[in-house]
């Protein structure tokens, strides 16, 4: 089960010395809530020795499987700390009404956007774009994440440049993973910047 497993994982990073993780927790129409329900009972399970983030992450699309954004919804008021987006583009193909739905209830229930985002070049720096524009305009300033963002590293340095203030300015956070299957944001740039980043 999902606590089994979850529980499992937990375990072997406090071994580690880990205190603090944020879990992106798949929430479909196949599965529903039962991943969600899981690790909801392993982070009260180990609230003593660590800190457990739980993101309500669309994995399978979320405009593209109807019935997704009501369970990401009940997710949040089941106790989720952050919605999650993913590929606005090219998953869902409609990165406005993607984007918004997102922050609406993020805003509604206050609590944190994490965008997981592998849209390459100027198709990602868009959603970019459109991602520091509705953390301006809700006052979510250090209070959403872009992960992966692989097209930080494949748009002219301008660019850039542009993408970096926006991000300083919305205080939006970076986080890499280390893998993936191109090129990757310049992290050494990203914090001379003064980015905020994680892994």
């Amino acid at each position: 089960s999902a606590q089994t497993q979850s529980a499992h994982e937990v375990r072997a990073a406090i071994a580690a010395g880990t205190t603090h993780i944020r879990t992106h927790v798949d929430i479909d129409t196949e599965a529903g809530l039962a991943h969600f329900e899981g690790v909801l009972a392993t982070r009260e399970q180990f609230k003593e020795q660590l800190t457990l983030q739980v993101v309500a992450f669309p994995q399978s699309g979320m405009l593209i499987r109807p019935g997704t954004t009501e369970l990401l919804e009940e997710a949040v008021k089941m106790g989720a700390d952050c919605i999650g987006g993913l590929d606005p583009s090219t998953v869902d193909r409609d990165p406005v009404r993607h984007l918004n739905t997102v922050f609406e209830i993020a805003d509604r229930y206050g609590v944190e956007v994490d965008i997981h985002l592998h849209e390459p070049g100027m198709l990602g720096a868009f959603a970019v774009e459109l991602i520091a524009e509705r953390t301006r305009a809700l006052g979510m300033q250090g209070r959403v994440t872009i992960s992966h963002v692989f097209c930080l590293g494949m748009i002219k340095d301008a660019y850039l440049a542009q993408l970096i203030e926006l991000l300083l300015e919305n205080r939006i956070t970076i986080m890499s993973l280390g893998s993936g299957w191109g090129p990757f944001p310049p992290l050494k740039r990203l914090y001379e910047a003064g980015v905020s980043l994680c892994t």
